[in-house]
């Protein structure tokens, strides 16, 4: 998010996460917990309430890149006039209209803006410790906000923006050492098989360090050199 007015909230009003804690790339790890009494994930989908002043603060993301820039050529409004206007942003008056628009108990979403606000006021996020500062710059430029928490106000308007998990990229793979070559359940390499690049990656099922690219050149050269250092069969 490009503002520290907002928190993230599950289906029933509640923060589940520090959602400026967990790297974009894997947030399905923070939101696909599954709920075994009740047969759901709480979390898909959840929503992104802010205040006016983070509506204002610009686009709630960087949104340069991804299947909605990328291919389908769509850009936000600076201000989420256009978002509001179609429906995407779901604006409100006070608390209990928002939580009534996203289907989440009222009593819960008030509860949960009250502790945000008076946590954030004393100084620390008592939930999941969200950072006061950001440490660092961000990868993408332009996109680095400061202060990662504020108070949401106390008068509306307020905004919720519902947020499904979606596939970035192919990830995790069968396990391979240090030569590329792939492993098989005990541990062992599989003669005269490799691999490179995503497909078992060294970083596991997270996003690649260095780029995909880096990754397939590296293990890409190591596989073949290891594949051309293998007895003909």
């Amino acid at each position: 998010m490009m503002t520290p007015n907002y928190i993230i909230v599950n289906q029933d009003g509640k923060r589940f996460c520090n959602e400026a804690g967990v790297d974009f790339h894997g947030f399905i790890y923070a939101v696909n917990q599954l709920d075994g009494v009740k047969h759901r994930y709480p979390a898909i989908p959840c929503y992104i309430v802010m205040d006016e002043a983070g509506r204002l603060a610009g686009r709630p993301t960087h949104f340069k890149y991804g299947y909605a820039a990328g291919i389908e050529g769509y850009h936000w409004s600076a201000d989420s006039s256009a978002e509001i206007k179609s429906g995407i942003v779901k604006k409100a008056d006070t608390l209990e209209e928002l939580a009534k628009m996203i289907k989440a108990p009222a009593e819960n979403l008030k509860a949960q803006v009250a502790r945000w606000n008076k946590d954030i006021k004393a100084g620390a996020d008592t939930e999941f410790g969200r950072k006061i500062k950001k440490t660092g710059k961000s990868a993408f430029a332009g996109t680095d906000v400061p202060t990662l928490f504020a108070p949401l106000s106390e008068k509306g308007p307020y905004y919720a923006i519902e947020c499904y998990p979606a596939l970035l990229n192919t990830q995790g793979g069968p396990k391979r050492d240090a030569k590329a070559c792939v492993m098989d359940v005990y541990n062992r390499p599989i003669p005269h098989l490799f691999a490179a690049g995503e497909l078992g990656s060294i970083w596991g099922s997270i996003y690649q360090g260095s780029s995909n690219v880096c990754e397939a050149l590296v293990y890409g050269q190591i596989a073949g050199a290891s594949a051309a250092a293998e007895k003909p069969l």
